[in-house]
């Protein structure tokens, strides 16, 4: 089995993540509209708008997070949302998504963001699961969504990979 190293998305890795974000759809039952060129514009623009991680085995990626600030005014907080994560199926069931979390984790810490939120679809129990079993708190559960939230603290257990 190849070595798993996850790094921050390269221009050359655009085609792949794309590729994988048009699988990330269909899991849903939906087709993705983003293609190549938009994931270089949000991740490599002069006011890039977001952040991609690759995880990658050998020459092929296999997986991907991507993150985007903001602002809370009423908290006086920085806040990063954890938008896409995926791994591709016959990747999944080997950390690699723990260990794309721990590299989103490591760099909110470094860059000061006080919490980390995720929104999943209600209906996808396998992304349900992974984010009870690796201590996120739930904040919201509405009928297509649940919320999830990193704070400082379960940031830090996060960036550590322990026990993930």
């Amino acid at each position: 089995m190849p070595k798993l190293v996850i790094r921050r998305m390269r221009k050359k890795d655009a085609p792949a993540v794309a590729q994988l974000m048009k699988e990330l759809a269909a899991f849903h039952g939906d087709k993705a509209a983003s293609n190549t060129q938009m994931f270089l514009t949000t991740c490599f623009a002069p006011n890039k708008l977001a952040e991609a991680w690759v995880a990658v085995a050998g020459q092929h990626i296999v997986g991907f997070a991507l993150t985007y600030d903001r602002a809370d005014f009423v908290q006086g907080i920085l806040t990063r949302t954890l938008d896409l994560l995926y791994v591709k199926e016959a990747w999944r069931q080997r950390h690699v998504a723990s260990a794309l979390f721990a590299a989103v984790a490591n760099k909110a810490i470094g860059d000061k963001i006080a919490k980390l939120s995720i929104h999943a679809v209600t209906a996808n129990k396998v992304a349900n699961s992974f984010y009870r079993r690796i201590g996120l708190a739930s904040s919201a559960q509405e009928r297509k969504h649940t919320s999830y939230y990193a704070d400082k603290k379960i940031l830090q257990k996060l960036a550590k990979n322990d026990g993930l």
